[in-house]
């Protein structure tokens, strides 16, 4: 049952969004949801790859991922700061937490190599870098966020029927495609977050408005300093706030 599978207490909140939509995004957007037809058959305008007529590509073309992307990330970025928060759009880079570690110890064997004879035949180096030298970018970051830590934030945006999910987690019940995508964040950052200071949001959501456990609690979260803000309980808050984010996800896909 296609309903049962992208449902959820607040994965359908988009619908009952004061802002609304337009006749033809609501149109699209709801067959998307349903699995109808949404267009012809063609080519994708960006990638070119031959597309069914199903709307499903759009969801997944690497070409245009960032048009849902980056929406998301503007619109979060707006219910912090009407929350009194200071989000960083582009914060800097995180270096892994053995860094310095690693660097010292490959500092020690180059000063060891050093004091090898000059006839001896030196080793090529290792084209291989070490995992601890290496940096991750996050999308956005919200200091003193929660607890007093800084969120750290990746944001994505996933399709649950794409072929990757389908004999796997799709259908096990509402956001587990959102889910295994985030254990992929949470796998890319592992060593990269200083947990005595900061907490990691992978915020994925799916393109018919489900979201990883994660980003749940995030928004959750995010919603109460709204709503704290603007005198309004969480009840009221929390479901308001959700709609505004997914109807930005649905909007943009309908809109694609």
């Amino acid at each position: 049952d296609r309903e049962k599978d992208v449902g959820g207490d607040t994965m359908g909140q988009w619908k009952f969004s004061p802002t609304g939509l337009t006749n033809e995004e609501l149109s699209i957007a709801v067959r998307l949801h349903l699995g109808k037809r949404v267009s012809r058959s063609g080519k994708c305008p960006k990638c070119l790859v031959l597309v069914d007529d199903f709307g499903s590509h759009v969801c997944v073309c690497s070409a245009m991922k960032h048009r849902a992307h980056t929406p998301l990330q503007h619109a979060v970025e707006r219910i912090a700061i009407e929350a009194n928060l200071q989000p960083h759009h582009c914060p800097p880079p995180l270096y892994h937490l053995r860094r310095r570690e690693v660097l010292q110890a490959r500092s020690q064997e180059s000063a060891g190599a050093e004091e090898r004879d000059s006839d001896d035949e030196r080793e090529e180096p290792d084209p291989t870098r070490p995992r601890e030298l290496e940096t991750r970018k996050p999308d956005g970051s919200i200091p003193a966020f929660i607890g007093g830590k800084d969120a750290i934030i990746d944001y994505a945006v996933t399709y649950p029927l794409q072929e990757a999910y389908i004999e796997s987690v799709a259908l096990e019940g509402p956001g587990e495609a959102a889910n295994a995508y985030a254990r992929l964040k949470l796998r890319k950052y592992d060593g990269f977050i200083d947990p005595s200071r900061q907490e990691f949001y992978p915020v994925v959501m799916d393109s018919f408005g489900g979201c990883c456990t994660a980003a749940h609690d995030f928004f959750v979260h995010l919603a109460c300093l709204w709503g704290r803000n603007h005198s309004m309980h969480p009840s009221l808050a929390v479901p308001r706030i959700f709609a505004r984010v997914q109807l930005v996800v649905v909007r943009q896909l309908a809109g694609l």
